[in-house]
C-alpha cells in the first residue's frame, strides 16, 4: 500500500488530538510544552522556513530507507499546510470528528 493511500482520509479527529495531547503530557512532560493550549485554531504544524530547509535536506538523505515510493516533501508540506488550514476552522460542533 503506498504511502498516499495509508494517508488518503486527511480530516481532522478531535478524539485523536486529545490522545496525543495525553500521551504527550505523560511521557514527554516539559514545562516549556503547553499542551493544554494545542486546540484546533492554534495548531502550527507546518515547519517555518528555516526549520523546512533543515527538514528537506535530512527527508531527502533517508529516501532510500523507504519500502516503497513515498511522497515528495512537497507533497507533505502541501497536506500539513491544508490540515493546519483546516485546524483554524475545526471544532467539535463543526463536523470535525
Amino acid at each position: 500500500m503506498s504511502t498516499a493511500a495509508r494517508f488518503a482520509d486527511e480530516t481532522l479527529s478531535l478524539d485523536l488530538l486529545a490522545q496525543v495531547i495525553r500521551f504527550k503530557k505523560i511521557y514527554f512532560a516539559a514545562n516549556w510544552a503547553h499542551y493544554d493550549s494545542a486546540i484546533p485554531g492554534t495548531l502550527r504544524i507546518v515547519p517555518n522556513d528555516s526549520l523546512q530547509a533543515v527538514l528537506r535536506k535530512d527527508y531527502e538523505e533517508m529516501l532510500e530507507m523507504f519500502p516503497g515510493t513515498p511522497l515528495s516533501f512537497d507533497e507533505i508540506l502541501t497536506r500539513l499546510q491544508a490540515l493546519q488550514k483546516e485546524s483554524t476552522h475545526c471544532a467539535p460542533s463543526s463536523g470535525c470528528r
